[in-house]
């Protein structure tokens, strides 16, 4: 992907009119607007060329921060969707790989900070360090990005986490009505999506159907006898 980005020189070539660079470092002064787009240019080229050394484990954050993080998320997402709805969700745990350490995320309760155990390690859904575990819960926006980022593992990865979902929405607040203004912008936002809404109803019915039906035809166990 990276032998196709758009660099800076390329984008020099179309001499847009107006079009200058800057190098992190640079000054501009309104008064006397004046730039070094060529050398910024090849400054930018130096570094794409350059190799990367790229540190495959940030620094560690603490587990008790990592654990009050994610307390306080928590507390707001029972608190805008209701603790009934959110206490619904299954508990999940999170091995963080960096510290040795099991977080265990139950959305109706708290976080808990345990020991690790061979058992434990291998049953748990995610495997992350812990940097990136607090920054999924730190910001509304954590855990979206925390999937972009693709820094970690899910082990059940074709499995729902109803938790996720619920983020997702308290960091674009499209089902808040907060206000009126908010309100009329939910409501528009719902009846843009009102297609997409009913498909993925639909589909969601159809998979439970489906699942039901397999189950139902899957052969119990043959009962044995024998004459004494």
């Amino acid at each position: 992907m990276n032998e196709f980005a758009i660099t800076p020189r390329r984008v020099a070539l179309q001499n847009l009119p107006g079009m200058n660079f800057m190098y992190p470092g640079d000054e501009w002064d309104s008064n006397a607007p004046r730039f070094r787009s060529p050398e910024a240019i090849e400054k930018y080229m130096k570094d794409i060329a350059a190799p990367k050394v790229i540190d495959p484990t940030p620094q560690p954050i603490p587990t008790h921060i990592v654990q009050q993080t994610v307390n306080r998320t928590l507390r707001i997402v029972r608190a805008r969707f209701g603790g009934l709805i959110i206490g619904r969700i299954q508990p999940f745990s999170i091995y963080l790989h960096d510290v040795d350490k099991i977080l265990r995320v139950n959305p109706a309760g708290a976080c808990e900070v345990q020991d690790v155990t061979a058992e434990s390690r291998e049953s748990a859904r995610y495997v992350m360090c812990s940097q990136v575990a607090w920054y999924a819960f730190a910001f509304s926006w954590g855990w979206a990005a925390m999937d972009v980022s693709g820094m970690y593992s899910d082990r059940r990865v074709k499995e729902p986490n109803r938790l996720a979902f619920y983020l997702n929405l308290l960091a674009t607040e499209c089902l808040s009505f907060s206000d009126v203004g908010q309100a009329r912008r939910t409501l528009e936002f719902l009846w843009a999506k009102r297609c997409e809404l009913s498909y993925r109803l639909w589909a969601h019915l159809h998979l439970r159907k489906e699942s039901a039906r397999n189950t139902a035809s899957k052969p119990g166990p043959i009962a044995e006898s024998r004459a004494s």
